[in-house]
């Protein structure tokens, strides 16, 4: 039992260097907005259906952003930067993020993703469409992707360590309870 969890300790701390060494460390920026999507009609107009449709029209709008043409004109423009996936954050907004290896790409790939939707929108809003749609952009905030290997190689050496100490439990366990079978 003593040298299976010396194996065990020995396979966590290989699996937490390999964790700290393969985290990959380059700078990357993020540029990110919130839009809120919102029904044209206000007022006596406006009824809880719209802005019900509002949530799923988010759907529709993430559809139009990442197709692959977006992505590789995204590429073909500025090296290296990628959209990330637009997740929702409530019923009628969502947050377009942009990450790339400087900041100047991140935001201008962030702009060029607003123009796509922005595009796509205005052009669904002219098709005849019973409710009609738009997008408010946020504010474009900027920063820095921050990464920590140390946490990725503590985190994959610690769960190692919990798989493997289960492990040797069990063929212990077995071991004892089979051992009058021999």
């Amino acid at each position: 039992m003593k040298l299976s969890l010396s194996l065990v300790v020995i396979l966590a701390l290989a699996a937490g260097l390999a964790g700290f060494k393969l985290t990959d460390s380059s700078p990357e920026w993020e540029a990110s907005a919130v839009y809120t999507v919102a029904p044209k009609t206000t007022g006596t107009q406006l009824a809880y259906i719209d802005i019900q449709a509002a949530n799923l029209f988010i759907d529709v709008v993430r559809s139009w952003v990442l197709v692959a043409p977006t992505r590789e004109e995204l590429n073909q423009r500025y090296p290296g930067t990628y959209l990330s996936d637009l997740p929702h954050l409530s019923m009628q907004t969502f947050a377009l993020q942009v990450i790339g290896p400087r900041s100047d790409a991140a935001k201008q790939g962030l702009l060029l993703a607003d123009g796509v939707l922005q595009r796509e929108l205005d052009r669904y809003n002219h098709s005849g469409q019973m409710t009609q749609y738009s997008a408010y952009r946020g504010d474009v905030a900027v920063s820095k992707v921050v990464r920590h290997p140390e946490f990725n190689g503590v985190l994959a050496g610690l769960i190692t360590l919990i798989i493997g100490v289960f492990f040797v439990l069990l063929l212990n366990y077995y071991q004892k309870v089979y051992a009058h079978r021999r």
